[in-house]
């Protein structure tokens, strides 16, 4: 997985982050039980943030994911009476905001990046997806 889009998703992970947080979570029924509590939007972004940069560098460096990270964050959502279904669906819905801004990036050439070179990123990112959704199920499961 060692693609210069994966560094430049890196270095733009703020950017992506915000466009989650606004287009997506902003609008979860999770945020819509917690949007009073003071800092808890700043806090799901920096977690949000952290994981995202620790997958990407972790793909970037071609070994494999360690996604105890997942479970742990979903043994938390559980706790917090998010379910398992919109979890995956947020999850799902940054790395759907990511590759659309990659393909933006691509559109108007931040980044150069062949059509295979994108589809080998997607063919990973979901890969990566996937597997976050089976170690979320984990997470669900354990707690």
């Amino acid at each position: 997985m060692l693609s210069p889009l994966f560094s430049f998703a890196e270095n733009h992970i703020q950017a992506i982050v915000a466009q989650w947080t606004v287009t997506t979570y902003a609008q979860s029924e999770e945020y819509a039980k917690r949007k009073w509590i003071p800092g808890f939007l700043d806090e799901v972004e920096r977690e949000t943030t952290w994981l995202l940069r620790h997958i990407l560098q972790q793909a970037q460096k071609g070994g494999s994911i360690d996604y105890r990270l997942v479970e742990n964050i979903a043994e938390d959502r559980k706790e917090m009476g998010t379910s398992q279904f919109n979890f995956i669906r947020s999850s799902s819905e940054l790395g759907d905001i990511l590759l659309r801004y990659i393909q933006q990036a691509i559109s108007t050439q931040q980044i150069q990046a062949s059509p295979e070179d994108y589809q080998t990123f997607q063919r990973d990112i979901y890969a990566i997806l996937q597997q976050m959704g089976w170690h979320v199920e984990k997470g669900y499961e354990s707690s």
